[in-house]
């Protein structure tokens, strides 16, 4: 038999499953541009009028907007082919060009910021061969395609993607010198505020919009943003979200515990902005929460009380489990939930705290900026009874509609560092084999 006697179907899956065969991305490149094999498809759709078709589907259904001028040309293209702007149903969005920078590099990018009366995006005299102007501001080419996305009538997904180094509104001024950053806090409220107007045109908003993915959201989060009325609306049409929450400083030594940002974000800001208002729409299937932290116990999230009634698939990344009432929320969704990630999750045996802790054994942190605390006695001790084999009868025994369980501690950025091993994991195709691996990270003691 030959590649052309298989029927339609069967050519759409192999069309499909191209990007398996693959090589992972190089970790200095952008975590979703090498994902998919764009050449193999290409000469595929070449091949034959047969299969062209099949190839087109696949091969212009994820769609990468850099910002550049000529990434915005490309994409001008094909939403005026009437032939190919249908099959867009991704848009891989970045905010930035380059994941590494230096101070020789030119100006940080900016969005020159308007009066509200004045036109949005109104065109200014850019040098549009590159990515941005002499004072730095985005090209003006890049912002009208940026703001015509939702002409792509079948837009179903939008995966957004920030710079891996963040900065606090708490970091002094020494350290904002040091770290050099690409993307400032004002850079990414600006971009994401125009990405949501752009989804809620008044002429051509994305209303088949239901899946969002954002890499490396910033642990903090600007409250105005929360309660506008372009990101509600967004909010309402989501069944799928997708967060990679990235902190201004990955480890965990005592002063960067005492971060507040953090500590906002994972206690208010994550279930006041974006879990609260997804359980009262009451259609998200999939929740997919990740951080570049450990994050659960310190700093603490708190997730009781909330419950979406149709949630399908839970993933969890980098979360620490101390408490009985974290198993208890995810055995909540039992009568949903199909699928189960677990990933790089470990359970906290003991905790020797210098600081006091609450009645419920969760950590309160001396005032910010009094120093580590080293030298001081312990205060606090607490030890946690249950392990995964607990955990195990409970998901057999209280999750009915379980088809599909993984647990392991490879591909996390803790483990030899680098943001590529990070990518790998937060972005790694859903058909991750199904398997419960335990290593020596699967349980853990936390001292501070």
């Amino acid at each position: 038999m030959q590649l052309l006697d298989l029927p339609d179907e069967l050519l759409d899956i192999c069309c499909s499953r191209i990007d398996e065969l693959t090589e992972p991305f190089d970790e200095d490149a952008h975590p979703t541009a090498d994902q998919i094999n764009l050449e193999a498809l290409r000469s595929l759709r070449l091949t034959c009028r047969r299969i062209s078709p099949l190839a087109s589907k696949q091969l212009f259904s994820r769609l990468s907007l850099l910002p550049t001028k000529s990434s915005a040309v490309k994409a001008r293209s094909i939403l005026e082919e009437s032939r190919l702007s249908p099959l867009v149903k991704t848009i891989c969005l970045s905010a930035s060009l380059n994941d590494r920078r230096s101070r020789e590099d030119g100006p940080l990018p900016s969005w020159t910021i308007r009066d509200e009366n004045e036109p949005e995006w109104e065109v200014g005299a850019n040098n549009e061969e590159h990515a941005f102007d002499m004072d730095g501001e985005l090209s003006a080419t890049f912002k009208e395609m940026m703001a015509d996305i939702g002409q792509f009538r079948h837009l179903r997904r939008i995966e957004l993607n920030f710079h891996r180094e963040v900065e606090g509104p708490s970091a002094d001024e020494d350290n904002r010198q040091a770290y050099d950053l690409t993307e400032t806090v004002e850079y990414r409220d600006m971009f994401l505020r125009k990405l949501l107007s752009a989804l809620n045109h008044a002429e051509h908003p994305a209303s088949r919009l239901n899946s969002l993915s954002i890499y490396n959201l910033q642990d903090w989060f600007n409250a105005g943003i929360g309660r506008s009325r372009n990101f509600k609306a967004v909010l309402a049409r989501l069944e799928e979200l997708e967060l990679f929450v990235k902190s201004e400083q990955d480890g965990a030594s005592e002063t960067e515990i005492e971060i507040p940002e953090r500590h906002d974000f994972y206690s208010g800001q994550l279930r006041e902005y974006w879990l609260q208002p997804l359980q009262d729409i009451g259609r998200l299937t999939r929740l997919k929460l990740y951080g570049s932290i450990p994050w659960g116990y310190l700093p603490k999230c708190d997730l009781r009380g909330l419950h979406f009634p149709k949630l399908k698939s839970l993933d969890l990344g980098n979360m620490t489990f101390t408490h009985e009432w974290q198993l208890e929320w995810i055995l909540s969704h039992g009568s949903s939930l199909e699928e189960l990630t677990l990933l790089t999750c470990p359970i906290i045996t003991k905790i020797e705290l210098v600081w006091r802790v609450d009645a419920e054994g969760y950590s309160i942190l001396p005032p910010r900026h009094r120093g580590t605390g080293r030298g001081r006695n312990v205060l606090a001790e607490s030890k946690y009874g249950s392990r995964w084999h607990d955990y195990f009868d409970s998901f057999r025994e209280k999750l009915p509609h379980l088809r599909h369980f993984v647990t392991t501690h490879d591909e996390w950025l803790q483990c030899h560092g680098g943001p590529g091993s990070a990518a790998r994991a937060f972005q790694a195709p859903r058909s991750r084999p199904a398997q419960a691996e335990l290593s020596i990270h699967s349980y853990r003691e936390f001292s501070g």
